[in-house]
């Protein structure tokens, strides 16, 4: 978050009073140093895409930055056009855009003089030395993480997803984003109208802002000389606290990212990435599949989720879009090691407190699609959130997940025998409560005859 100048305090040589003159010249440094940081450090308010009961944060600069304009000015066409792409899904780079709406973001991106993305390689639990490859960098993260997971583009973008697994309540996720200076990237984040910030030294000798709000939601605001860097934290058990939100920091090496994006060209980096991304390619089009392309896929989809392709929007929602999911093998899944199978529906509402996403879907043993696998992925996903809750919809077995992984939001899954069928229901970026989720999902469960 600080802008680091270049302020140098020049001292005379005068032999004789060696000792004072260093002694000043220290104190005009420590001033130097305080003075910089009052004057070019920017405070979370000046993030702000959106203020209202729960502020919508930037994560791609602050206000009057190229980023920030053109980030504020591409969803402000989205919302007047009424066209709608989903926030931080990190999908062909930008969200699905074709036609007018990719005609208009290569427009905004050039008025602002920044970069479109051009690849993206995903990193897997497991694989997190990927990332540090293709950035070239010495670990930033301690050891104290279980899980570790998330992408990078070619230009050195990344996002990185950790959970620590700790014990009495002593769990946590952690999402760290780098944003390089000059690129167009879509993301933003959300927290409480009332926080409480404050100025942090970390272990790693960086400056960093701290937010905690009124959640106990924490964030890390920092900027260095080619980059925007902003990291939470969202606990499984007790809000963060202040001190925990400082000890956390430090578990960042803020310096190793402020040496690796000091603005500086880095083509090891696209080279790497586009590499792993052809890899990547590859791999996927290598997975076994009994489908003979898209549309037939497609096509058959429908008959497999029956009446629940035409859900209507809840009460005090409004339906947006609707997109076909359809997974011929996801070795990425978070919570299985195992190829993925299934096909269903993603549904997105939106009202006036946020949006809501739900899908409906069914997995398979193997790309066949003759053996359902829901029971197998519905466990599986149990035991991965062991803070969950057990519940009921409808009669059908449920489990709530107070704060997902990527958190601070919740989310309701539940397995319909009936229909052989699991649904997810996931309110976008807020934590509603068991009986919010529960009475939703059952109002869902209405709408079908």
């Amino acid at each position: 978050m600080i802008k680091s100048k270049d302020m140098r305090t020049r001292v005379a040589k005068k032999p004789a009073k060696r000792i004072v003159t260093i002694a000043v010249a220290a104190v005009l440094t420590l001033v130097l140093s305080v003075s910089a940081y009052a004057i070019y450090q920017i405070s979370v308010r000046d993030y702000i895409l959106r203020d209202a009961d729960q502020k919508t944060i930037s994560l791609v600069g602050y206000k009057d930055t190229p980023e920030y304009k053109a980030y504020s000015e591409w969803t402000a066409y989205l919302d007047e056009s009424g066209d709608s792409l989903q926030d931080d899904v990190a999908i062909d780079n930008y969200y699905n855009a074709s036609g007018d709406q990719m005609d208009e973001l290569e427009s905004v991106a050039e008025k602002y003089a920044l970069d479109l993305h051009t690849a993206l390689v995903f990193i897997d639990n497991g694989g997190i030395q990927d990332l540090y490859d293709c950035l070239d960098i010495e670990p930033f993260m301690t050891d104290d993480y279980d899980v570790m997971s998330g992408y990078v583009y070619e230009d050195g973008t990344f996002k990185l997803e950790a959970i620590r697994f700790g014990e009495n309540d002593g769990s946590f996720s952690a999402s760290v984003f780098v944003n390089v200076k000059g690129s167009f990237a879509m993301i933003s984040s959300h927290m409480a109208a009332d926080y409480e910030e404050w100025a942090y030294h970390t272990a790693s000798g960086v400056p960093v802002d701290l937010v905690l709000d009124s959640d106990g939601i924490g964030s890390i605001l920092a900027e260095t000389d080619g980059a925007y860097v902003y990291t939470s934290a969202n606990t499984y058990g007790e809000p963060f606290t202040k001190r925990q939100l400082e000890a956390f920091a430090d578990t960042i090496n803020f310096k190793v990212l402020s040496d690796r994006f000091d603005g500086s060209e880095h083509k090891n980096t696209t080279d790497k990435v586009l590499a792993l991304y052809a890899q990547q390619m590859d791999a996927v089009s290598a997975l076994p599949t009994q489908r003979d392309n898209g549309e037939e896929q497609n096509e058959n989809i429908p008959e497999k989720i029956s009446d629940w392709w035409g859900v209507t929007a809840p009460d005090g929602y409004s339906f947006v879009d609707t997109d076909v999911i359809s997974c011929n093998g996801n070795p990425m899944q978070i919570w299985s090691a195992d190829p993925i199978y299934s096909d269903g529906i993603h549904k997105y509402y939106k009202s006036a407190n946020g949006g809501i996403d739900f899908r409906c879907q069914k997995y398979y043993t193997s790309s066949k699609r003759t053996e359902s696998a829901n029971r197998e992925q519905f466990d599986e996903f149990k035991a991965y959130y062991a803070d969950g809750a057990e519940c009921k919809v409808s009669d059908y077995e449920a489990f709530y997940v107070p704060a997902l992984y990527n958190g601070p939001h919740s989310g309701l899954w539940w397995l319909d025998a009936d229909r052989d069928l699991v649904f997810e229901l996931i309110p976008e970026a807020t934590q509603l409560s068991q009986a919010e989720l529960v009475a939703l999902a059952e109002e869902m469960m209405a709408m079908i005859p």
